[in-house]
């Protein structure tokens, strides 16, 4: 009877531990991984339901972050450098970044909707103001 728990106990406990381990490592706070690396948060917060289904795609430089809902966040890692910050939204403002070495730097997407056309606001932030507007993401941040 006791070989029996042990069998049922032992893919739980390991399942449990991965599922505990998984979710620490997603919380890490974002650091730049080696001394000339920056890190970027890009977050998005919505005012408006009528924007809250959208989904908007985020490009740093060359390369899809990939697509951001309403409340939700991308931390990334690359070397120090200017990058272009984007959506896939046509007349979306670009931000252009220059994410200094050993710095983690905000940036806000705010979709907005004014008379039937959607604006997107690309807005790089100071830390403070991230956490201020997100604090659901504070140990991300």
């Amino acid at each position: 009877m006791t070989t029996f728990r042990l069998l049922i106990a032992a893919p739980v406990l390991s399942s449990l531990l991965a599922l505990f381990s998984a979710t620490a490592s997603a919380v890490e706070p974002a650091k730049p991984a080696a001394q000339g690396d920056a890190s970027l948060v890009v977050y998005r917060v919505d005012e408006s339901v009528r924007t809250d289904r959208l989904r908007i795609a985020v490009r740093v430089g060359n390369e899809r972050l990939g697509r951001l809902q309403s409340e939700d966040s991308v931390t990334v890692t690359r070397p120090a450098g200017t990058y272009l910050v984007s959506t896939g939204i046509a007349g979306a403002e670009t931000l252009e970044i220059d994410l200094k070495p050993g710095q983690v730097h905000y940036v806000r997407i705010d979709p907005r909707e004014r008379t039937q056309h959607l604006r997107v606001a690309v807005v790089e932030v100071e830390e403070q103001v991230a956490r201020i507007e997100r604090s659901d993401m504070d140990s991300a941040i």
